[in-house]
């Protein structure tokens, strides 16, 4: 009867162990679990979602197109083609426009900024002097006038020169025109604002103090030799100082060469739903059907 229960005692304790540890182990897993919400108890308020970072821009490649007939492009150190569709072309860098008496073409930069060149107008991707270096989107308007839709203000720095000018764009929406007879730039600002510095020497470049022309305020320059030629159109107002935009109807109707530009520009202005600011209206003239783009 001894040896019998010498033999059930070791497994005696085998079972019992096991039990233990299955007991052990259910414990743990039960503390381990979180309690049941009691009624009543406030509740942890749900993770916030993370915010959605926007992707950078993208630059596109630039692109031209015409909008009236017609319109010369290409590259600065060859011959220009006559664009002879509507569609968009690729223009790469360092390209060229030139529009003819009826002529509209537009430029698409990177996919930021739309640059409409009206009629008689010569516009290049470069700086005007060869002895310049580009900084940002630099473009030199050799003639005509053109209007900058800047899009992309915050991400794209815009200079924009002429012979007697050197405008940096620090809004959005502006006219840019250049006579090269009288070498008069005239630039109004419709939205945002420019910082302008007229070339005191067209020989030299060099530049005389910036101003702040804001929304609604026009601005214009050319040489000193040269003031004479619109003295009695300026209508009072004083060369290299912003003034209102509806200052300048004297000007746009005391040089013939300015109104059909300013017709355009009002007519781009409407397609792109920006306030005029006064600008005054001109009579009708001979200078194509024009369309907004």
């Amino acid at each position: 009867m001894s040896r019998d229960r010498t033999r059930i005692w070791p497994s005696a304790l085998l079972v019992t162990a096991l039990a233990a540890g299955i007991w052990s182990v259910g414990c743990q897993r039960k503390e381990s679990a979180p309690p049941p919400p009691q009624a009543g108890a406030p509740t942890a308020a749900p993770e916030a979602p993370k915010p959605v970072v926007p992707e950078t821009h993208k630059p596109a490649a630039v692109q031209v197109r015409r909008d009236l007939a017609n319109v010369l492009a290409g590259a600065q150190n060859a011959d220009l083609k006559k664009l002879d569709d509507d569609q968009w072309h690729p223009a790469g860098e360092g390209w060229r426009l030139a529009t003819d008496p009826d002529g509209e073409g537009v430029v698409d930069q990177q996919g930021c900024m739309l640059i409409h060149l009206f009629q008689k107008g010569e516009l290049m991707a470069a700086p005007c002097s060869k002895a310049m270096l580009a900084g940002g989107n630099t473009f030199c308007q050799q003639a005509g006038t053109a209007v900058y839709n800047n899009k992309c203000s915050s991400q794209v720095k815009v200079n924009i020169q002429t012979r007697t000018a050197e405008i940096s764009l620090l809004g959005t929406w502006l006219s840019v025109t250049y006579l090269p007879g009288e070498e008069l730039t005239v630039a109004m600002v419709f939205e945002g604002s420019a910082s302008i510095r007229p070339v005191i020497n067209v020989e030299t470049r060099e530049l005389g103090e910036p101003v702040i022309v804001q929304a609604g305020q026009g601005w214009y320059s050319l040489p000193d030799n040269k003031k004479g030629l619109v003295a009695d159109a300026a209508g009072g107002v004083a060369v290299r100082q912003p003034a209102d935009i509806g200052a300048f109807k004297p000007m746009i109707t005391g040089i013939a060469a300015l109104r059909p530009w300013v017709e355009r520009i009002q007519r781009r202005a409407e397609a792109d739903k920006v306030a005029l600011h006064g600008l005054p209206s001109t009579a009708p003239v001979s200078a194509g059907t024009g369309r907004p783009h």
